[in-house]
């Protein structure tokens, strides 16, 4: 994860863009971990709304569907 952020500040540099491709990258690892925590909570029995559980389940199809996991 570190060596994706360093490489995309990197590209940025290169870019001369205002950290645009970095953001980029960490808004992608952020939302990555928040449905995994989410996912995690589910798991251990925490009432989730059902819309909640729709987003996750869509998140991860789209995943499945790009060849990951």
């Amino acid at each position: 994860m570190l060596l994706v952020i360093i490489l995309t500040h990197r590209i940025d540099v290169l870019m001369e863009t205002d950290a645009i491709v970095m953001s980029a990258a960490v808004y992608f690892y952020i939302a990555n971990e928040l449905v995994s925590i989410t996912e995690n909570l589910g798991r251990s029995g925490l009432p989730l709304p059902d819309k909640l559980r729709d987003v996750i389940e869509v998140l991860k199809r789209k995943g499945n569907e790009g060849g990951t996991k």
